[in-house]
This record gives structure tokens, C-alpha cells and sequence, in this order.
């Protein structure tokens, strides 16, 4: 999993971190401990956790220019679609197991 942590003051985001920096518990306890003393709560400041079940899919631009050039691009977009809904899918049924604490 990858994590997200957005620093606010007063309602207002200030800053996030990129979920690519923060990819286990041991990471986001550090970086969560470390601004949680930085930007406190009695002064103000929120700390929120966003957690990101599936990585992205990374679209070939190469492959995509050369699908464009041979009118076959909407068939490589449908396909990215496709891989994109079974990772939102698989996604839910993780967090689904993260609610009921299986996991």
C-alpha cells in the first residue's frame, strides 16, 4: 500500500506528501510522527491519511503514439479501462478486508 499524508491549518491544506514516498507502516509512523510534532493540533494544524490501495497504471507513450498513428488508439484506451476497473475492483474488496480487520 501507499500512503498520503495532507498537513492543514485552520480547514485549509497547506501541503501533502506523494504516496509514492510513503509505501509502508514503518514509513508512514516516521513521517507521521515527525510532522504531527512540527504542525500540532492545539495550534491549529490537521494531519489526514490517505491510503491508496492499487498503484497506478503506467501508459506506454511510445506504444500509445504508434496505436494513435494506426487509428487504434480508442482500442488501447479501452484496454487501460478494463485494467483500470479490475484494479478499482480488487481495491475495494482490499479495503473491504481493511474495515472488517482481516488484513
Amino acid at each position: 500500500m501507499k500512503y498520503r499524508i495532507v498537513v492543514g491549518h485552520n480547514s485549509k491544506a497547506l501541503f501533502c506528501t506523494d504516496p509514492a514516498n510513503i509505501k509502508t507502516s514503518d514509513e508512514l509512523i516516521r513521517v507521521f510522527s515527525a510532522l504531527d510534532n512540527k504542525f500540532p493540533q492545539n495550534e491549529g494544524y490537521y494531519i489526514s491519511i490517505q491510503i491508496f490501495l492499487h498503484d497506478s497504471i503506467h501508459v506506454d507513450t511510445e506504444e500509445f503514439r504508434e496505436k494513435l498513428k494506426a487509428g487504434k488508439a480508442k482500442g488501447a484506451l479501452l484496454r487501460l479501462r478494463n485494467l483500470r476497473r479490475k484494479a478499482s475492483t480488487m481495491a475495494q474488496a482490499v479495503y473491504g478486508r481493511l474495515e472488517d480487520g482481516l488484513l
